[in-house]
Parts: C-alpha cells; structure tokens; sequence
C-alpha cells in the first residue's frame, strides 16, 4: 500500500534527486579575488542529468507498484545501482575538472546527498522484503 514506510523511504529518494537539480555540486575556487567561484551543477554534465533523472523517476513509480513485491525489489536494487554509478561519477568528473589546474575542488552539500539516497533505498528494500516475507508467511498458513 503507499502508506508503507518504504514507501516514505522511497519519496524521499525522489525528492533528494530532484533537489540535485538546484543546488550545487562542487564549486571551483577562483584564481584570484576579483573572479567569482565557478559552481557546477548536476545539468553541467549529461551523464550526471540523466542518471539523477532516471532515479527520481524510478524511484517515484516504483511507490505505486505495491502489489509486485518482487519487482519493486529488482527495481530497488536498479536504483541501488544508478546511485553508485552516480557518485562514482561525480567524483570522477570533480577529479578530471581538478586534474589539469593547480586547484582543488570544494565539494557541496550536493555531492553528498546521493549517499543519503543510498540509506533510503537500503531501508526501502528492507520494508518491501519484509512485507514480501510477511504475505509469503500467511500464504502458507492458509
């Protein structure tokens, strides 16, 4: 049903994904005073857009398919997948940026609200296999 825990667990990670949109992921310090900080967004790469896109979305739909419990774990665990490919990402792009400047990258809240997001789906396969086990154990019962 979507009144479930997990089902919170899961609005949460469509939240976080789409608060990625507006807040900045890791600025870059100027070289000087008088130049402002360059601040890098989710929308400057591609790849990055996409994959937050997909996992605000999969994540948003997956609340609504209650009744296939065995899907909504396979989608959990995709979801699982596209976090950590997004935060390996992020690092990536955040080292390649810094690799050919003498300047080191200043990460934002923003780099680190895809690992609240692993939590989340962590604690939302937990709910659904415990509901999954629960509907399973009366099953036999009858």
């Amino acid at each position: 049903m979507i009144q479930r825990i997990q089902s919170l667990f899961l609005l949460l990670t469509a939240l976080l994904s789409g608060v990625l949109f507006f807040i900045p992921l890791f600025e870059l310090p100027a070289a000087t005073a008088d130049i402002a900080p360059r601040l890098f967004m989710i929308g400057s790469n591609a790849l990055l857009l996409t994959l937050c896109a997909a996992i605000g979305i999969i994540s948003f739909i997956v609340i609504f398919i209650y009744r296939n419990r065995p899907f909504q774990l396979k989608a959990c665990r995709l979801i699982l997948i596209f976090i950590f490919i997004l935060i390996a990402l992020l690092f990536y792009t955040s080292d390649t940026i810094s690799s050919g400047l003498d300047q080191k990258v200043v990460f934002k809240i923003g780099t680190y609200l895809p690992m609240l997001q692993v939590i989340f789906i962590f604690l939302a396969h937990r709910g659904i296999k415990k509901d999954d086990e629960l509907v399973k154990s009366a099953d036999r019962l009858r």
